[in-house]
């Protein structure tokens, strides 16, 4: 918006200066400053249309590069999220393998308890006779 009205300005003056030139209200020789004071306006105008130019592509760049790491950050979050979850699966796993390995053990212990209170309470020809069926007649 603002380059057209830079340019319908512009065509004004020079409107207004070619007028007063056929008029013959100006004098001949401050014809070419007026030219040049216009090409020079032109000039900053261009100039700084471009400059603008630069500064919006420059800032949807940026908008696309916001955009590109807010997607990565989302991504992220959701590779976290399931790395946590997978976390919490595998701790789950691990604990239900500690709880059977510990009751296994405990549960062996008690086996052992009591083979051990069944062994005291036999006599010494029990004990022998218990001996010879566990290890067979050869080893004795």
């Amino acid at each position: 918006m603002t380059d057209l009205i830079i340019a319908l300005g512009l065509i004004g003056i020079v409107i207004v200066v070619f007028l007063l030139s056929r008029m013959k209200l100006l004098p001949k020789k401050s014809l070419p400053y007026i030219a040049l004071a216009l090409l020079a306006g032109l000039g900053i105008a261009y100039f700084k249309a471009r400059k603008d130019d630069k500064v919006k592509k420059e800032i949807e760049r940026l908008k696309e590069d916001i955009k590109k790491r807010e997607a990565r950050i989302e991504d992220l979050k959701k590779e976290d999220a399931i790395n946590v979850e997978k976390l919490k699966e595998i701790s789950g796993e691990i604990d239900n393998k500690l709880a059977t390995h510990e009751r296994e053990t405990l549960k062996e212990k008690a086996e052992l308890e009591e083979e051990k209170k069944r062994l005291d309470s036999l006599t010494d020809m029990e004990v022998f006779e218990e001996y010879r069926k566990a290890h067979g007649a050869d080893n004795v």
